[in-house]
């Protein structure tokens, strides 16, 4: 966490705030995620990611904020990582939505097909109307197909820069549970430095490439599954660490043998 120390009227107040992604609560996730994609007024996402009153914030001169902002939120920019989700829980009136827990605890081997097979087609709504589903005595439903229209609909009441912290927040997890653990399911991702020093017209074809991305996990469980269709359908109910270390196991395994 930094310490920012700021004078306002003579007064030295210090403010504790975030110095990394991992560092956010749910408090100042979304105006943090709003500050990285350029929506809203910065100055305003700048008071409450670092918690100052909006009485107070007006007393400090609009140069000393972009001070701040040049000190103290160079990890804006970074891409985000962490383990524990930091909107595990959303609302809409009075219905309460509950998605990933830390490490994906809660999130199956079925869910996970569902909802990062949208999200690599950049059907991001769409995923998160898998993972994000009521909740019934603090669990959430159980995940069901046939209702993921429903859940859709429920989804895109939300306010858009909800939905997008939402997004950013599995990509992190994704991140920071997933993509560092299994290296031989996931490929390393482009760092942003790596991506800024291609051509524009890489740059494109690149994005033009994930837009179009037809991976599929479901063929992924059915090169596992074979003909097997008791254990198949045993497996979509698993929880997802548990399907993952055992296909990154095997993987592991049959590099082994080939060398």
């Amino acid at each position: 966490m930094n310490e920012i120390k700021i004078e306002i009227k003579g007064k030295s107040k210090t403010y504790r705030s975030p110095a990394a992604w991992s560092e956010l609560g749910r408090r100042n996730f979304i105006p943090a995620c709003m500050l990285r994609s350029g929506n809203g007024d910065p100055e305003e996402n700048i008071r409450e990611i670092i918690g100052i009153s909006k009485r107070d914030f007006k007393k400090i001169p609009k140069s000393y904020i972009m001070i701040i902002y040049e000190e103290y939120f160079k990890w804006i920019v970074d891409i985000p990582e962490y383990k524990d989700s930091k909107i595990n829980v959303v609302r809409i009136g009075l219905k309460k939505l509950r998605g990933p827990e830390r490490q994906f605890s809660n999130i199956t081997w079925e869910e996970f097909i569902w909802a990062d097979t949208l999200y690599l087609r950049g059907m991001g709504d769409e995923a998160m109307a898998v993972l994000y589903r009521r909740e019934r005595k603090g669990e959430k439903e159980p995940f069901d197909e046939r209702n993921m229209n429903a859940n859709f609909k429920q989804i895109k009441k939300l306010p858009e820069t909800t939905r997008l912290a939402m997004l950013i927040n599995y990509d992190a997890m994704r991140l920071g549970v997933l993509e560092k653990k299994y290296k031989n399911l996931f490929p390393p991702r482009m760092t942003k430095q790596q991506f800024d020093s291609l051509s524009e017209e890489e740059k494109k074809r690149r994005l033009e490439k994930d837009k179009s991305n037809s991976f599929s996990w479901m063929e992924v469980h059915t090169a596992i599954m074979g003909d097997n269709y008791y254990m198949a359908d045993k497996y979509m109910k698993t929880k997802l660490s548990t399907v993952l270390d055992h296909i990154d196991r095997t993987i592991a395994e049959q590099k082994q043998t080939k060398k």
